[in-house]
């Protein structure tokens, strides 16, 4: 008898052992790496690092980037958005294509925000050779703690390189340009404050 009990209860306990959950965990990955929407609005702050002090200078107000319309060009939806980057920009279009976040200026398209990409993968741009530096750089800005791509670009004119900081699902947190001028190394960098998501 004890040896049906033992035999049973090894049965029931490999029944139970080869059972599988059928739930899986729900991919959480943003399906972007900046949403575009009629009205989206990110608010920066901008400033300069003088180098030889490594003091803010040159503090600019805050400024505001909002996505703005929807516009069909060779039958491709893409949107205006001003202040990109930078305060006082001149209105683009951008695009998100599966490949990531494409830009146009001067009717020049070209890839800015390869997304999803893997770390130390390279691709070109209008602007140079970008590399993906990280697809997990923690970066402060406003307050807040976000978990960014990585993006740099080193120009084409010498001394001089740009990274681009961007959450996922939430768009451009952190920019910041250094330019070499007379053997002295200026960096201008715009910091996200606050956003509004439609």
């Amino acid at each position: 008898m004890r040896f049906k009990n033992y035999l049973l209860t090894f049965f029931i306990i490999g029944v139970l052992a080869g059972c599988k959950s059928s739930t899986t965990e729900p991919d959480t990955t943003p399906k972007t790496i900046m949403p575009l929407k009629t009205g989206n609005s990110w608010v920066y702050k901008s400033y300069t690092i003088e180098p030889n002090t490594g003091l803010k200078i040159d503090t600019k107000r805050d400024f505001t980037t909002t996505v703005g319309a929807e516009t069909l060009v060779n039958g491709e939806k893409w949107f205006s958005i001003s202040n990109f980057i930078m305060p006082n920009n001149d209105e683009v279009m951008v695009q998100l294509k599966a490949d990531g976040l494409w830009l146009t200026v001067d009717d020049l398209p070209g890839l800015l925000f390869k997304y999803p990409a893997q770390l130390n993968s390279t691709f070109t741009n209008p602007g140079g050779m970008v590399t993906v530096v990280s697809t997990s750089a923690k970066v402060e800005s406003g307050g807040k703690n976000y978990t960014c791509y990585h993006y740099k670009i080193q120009e084409e004119v010498a001394d001089s390189d740009i990274n681009f900081y961007v959450a996922p699902g939430i768009g451009l947190v952190k920019y910041t340009s250094v330019v070499g001028e007379l053997g002295a190394f200026y960096t201008t960098s715009q910091e996200l404050q606050s956003y509004s998501l439609k």
